[in-house]
C-alpha cells in the first residue's frame, strides 16, 4: 500500500516534471523567438526627434497634432524634417499656417504617403506645391500607409471642416488592397490595425481588430542606449507579447464569428469608397479630382467605370512618363526615385522633388480650366 503510494507520488512529480520542462522549453523558444524578431527595431531610424504617429480606435495609425520630427531616407540617406499642425495635417517646419477664407482656391488632398510627401520637404511635396502654383492654399490630408477606409474616414472629417473648392483624391492600385486586410503597413515589426472593409449590402468599414501597444517607450531614448537584455525587458517582450496575444485573440474572434473577415470584393469596395468621398464633397459644394499614382512606369488597370459620375481626373503616371526621354522603369526610377548612398543607389520608390513638380504642373492646369468652368457658369 505505501509502495503504491509513493509510486504515484513519483509518477505525479514526474509528470509535474515533465510539464514544467515543455513549458520551460516552450518558454525558451518564444524568448528566442521575441529575441530575433526584435533585432530590426534596434536598427530603426524612424522619429529620431519627437514622435510622428499615434493610434486613433476608429482610424488606426494617425499623425499626431502638433508634432515634430524626421523621416529617415533609407540607405543612409537625408532625415527629413517633418511637421504636423494642430489637425495632423502636414505643414512645412517652421511655419505657422492659418487658413484664410479669402484665399482660394483652396485643395484638400487625400491619400497615403505618396499624397504627404513621404521622404520630401512639405514644401516641395505637389500638395503644398500645387496650391502655390494657383495662389491658393492646400491642406496635406495624405497620411503613411492610408488605405481606402482610412480615406474615405480622413475625407468625412476634413471636407466639412475645410470646405475646400476641390478635393484631390488619391487612386493607386494598393490602397484597395490596404482596404482588404486587417493590418496595414506599419515602420515596426509588429502589427497595425487598420480599418477595412467587410461584405453587406454594400461594402461597409470595419474598426480596426484591436489598439496596439504604445510605441513610447521606443523613442524616449536612443536604441544604443540599452543593452540586449534591458531592451528585451523592457521593450521587446512586452510589446510583442502584447501584440501576439492581441493578434491571436482577434483570431480567435475570427474563427467564431464574432468578427467580419475582409471583403474580397475590390471592385465594390472601390465604387463605394470614392462614391463616399463624391458625396461629401459635392455635399460641401466641392469639385472631386481623382488623382492616379504609380510607382514603375509599368501601366495598371484603371477601374473608370467605377468611379462615381462627374468627378475630374488627372493620371499623374501618364504625366511623369512624358517628361522621360523613353518611356520604360530604367528612366522612371532614374528620374523619379529616392536615391541615396556613394556610390548613388535608388532606395525608394516614393516620388522625389522632380516627380512631385510634375504632379503639381498637371494638377494646376486641370485646375485653372476647372476654375475657368466654374467662372463661367457664375
Amino acid at each position: 500500500m505505501i509502495q503504491e503510494e509513493a509510486k504515484g507520488k513519483w509518477n505525479a512529480l514526474f509528470k509535474l516534471a515533465i510539464a514544467a520542462f515543455c513549458m520551460l522549453t516552450i518558454g525558451c523558444f518564444y524568448f528566442a523567438t521575441v529575441a530575433y524578431r526584435a533585432l530590426p527595431l534596434q536598427h530603426l531610424k524612424v522619429g529620431a526627434v519627437g514622435r510622428l504617429y499615434g493610434f486613433d480606435p476608429l482610424m488606426g495609425p494617425v499623425p499626431l497634432p502638433h508634432a515634430t520630427g524626421f523621416l529617415q531616407l533609407p540607405g543612409g540617406g537625408r532625415a527629413i524634417p517633418t511637421h504636423h499642425d494642430g489637425n495632423g495635417v502636414r505643414t512645412p517646419v517652421g511655419v505657422r499656417h492659418e487658413y484664410s477664407p479669402l484665399k482660394r482656391p483652396r485643395l484638400l488632398f487625400i491619400g497615403d504617403s505618396f499624397t504627404y510627401g513621404d521622404f520630401t520637404l512639405a514644401e516641395d511635396a505637389f500638395a503644398y506645391k500645387t496650391a502655390i502654383k494657383l495662389s491658393g492654399e492646400s491642406v496635406n490630408g495624405g497620411v503613411n500607409g492610408f488605405g481606402l477606409a482610412q480615406m474615405v474616414l480622413r475625407a468625412r472629417q476634413f471636407i466639412p471642416e475645410y470646405k475646400p473648392d476641390y478635393v484631390v483624391v488619391q487612386y493607386s492600385p494598393w490602397l484597395v488592397m490596404r482596404s482588404m486586410s486587417e493590418f496595414g503597413p506599419s515602420y515596426y515589426p509588429v502589427h497595425a490595425p487598420v480599418p477595412y472593409y467587410a461584405d453587406d449590402i454594400r461594402p461597409r468599414i470595419v474598426q480596426p481588430a484591436f489598439i496596439p501597444p504604445s510605441f513610447d517607450d521606443l523613442l524616449k531614448e536612443p536604441f544604443d542606449s540599452y543593452g540586449q537584455l534591458k531592451f528585451l525587458r523592457r521593450i521587446a517582450i512586452p510589446v510583442f507579447a502584447a501584440d501576439d496575444f492581441n493578434v491571436a485573440r482577434f483570431r480567435i474572434k475570427q474563427l467564431l464569428g464574432f468578427r467580419e473577415n475582409p471583403s474580397e470584393n475590390s471592385y465594390e469596395i472601390i465604387r463605394s469608397a470614392y462614391s463616399d468621398i463624391a458625396k461629401a464633397a459635392e455635399e460641401n459644394d466641392a469639385e472631386m479630382i481623382i488623382l492616379v499614382l504609380g510607382e514603375t512606369a509599368d501601366p495598371f488597370y484603371i477601374p473608370g467605370d467605377l468611379f462615381p459620375p462627374g468627378v475630374h481626373g488627372v493620371n499623374g503616371r501618364i504625366a511623369l512618363l512624358r517628361e522621360l526621354p523613353e518611356p520604360n522603369n530604367e528612366w522612371w526610377v532614374r528620374n523619379y526615385w529616392h536615391w541615396a548612398g556613394t556610390p548613388p543607389t535608388p532606395v525608394d520608390s516614393h516620388p522625389n522633388e522632380r516627380a512631385h513638380e510634375i504632379i503639381a504642373d498637371a494638377l494646376a492646369e486641370r485646375i485653372r480650366l476647372l476654375e475657368k468652368s466654374r467662372q463661367a457658369a457664375h
